[in-house]
């Protein structure tokens, strides 16, 4: 993106400057397609449409929380890490209140309950990520 600077910039000489977006724009803009296909789909449809279930909510939290588990230990063990630092921000954390919510909505004994194969799998592919290198990229 070039940022307009005609106005401010009266030197002709000095030419327009590079801005990136902000993260979370980046983040956005990135996965604008994924959230739509979710949003037509499965479980995040039902909630949209008002039809989903205590128990496909459940296991949605459920099988989001080792997902939020690996990314937020990745996130601890790297927060001095350039970069890791921006965004290891304790607002981001959802474990905590994944856990609640499905002690509320599923009783206190979920943990005992296993998540399907794709919450497994998110935490392995979060936790791949983090382990080849601090920030997440080879």
């Amino acid at each position: 993106m070039i940022e307009d600077t005609s106005a401010a910039n009266t030197d002709p000489a000095e030419s327009p400057r590079e801005t990136r977006p902000s993260l979370s724009g980046a983040l956005r803009e990135r996965t604008a397609e994924l959230h739509t296909q979710a949003e037509r789909a499965g479980i995040v449809n039902d909630i949209l449409r008002g039809t989903a279930t205590r128990h496909g909510y459940a296991l949605l939290l459920r099988n989001l929380l080792p997902a939020y588990e690996a990314m937020e230990s990745g996130l601890d063990r790297h927060r001095d890490t350039r970069g890791t630092a921006l965004f290891a921000r304790r607002e981001v954390y959802r474990a905590d209140a994944l856990r609640a919510d499905l002690a509320a909505i599923a009783g206190a004994d979920w943990p005992t309950r296993r998540a399907t194969t794709a919450g497994g799998s998110s935490r392995t592919r979060t936790r791949a990520i983090w382990a080849i290198s601090p920030g997440g990229r080879s």
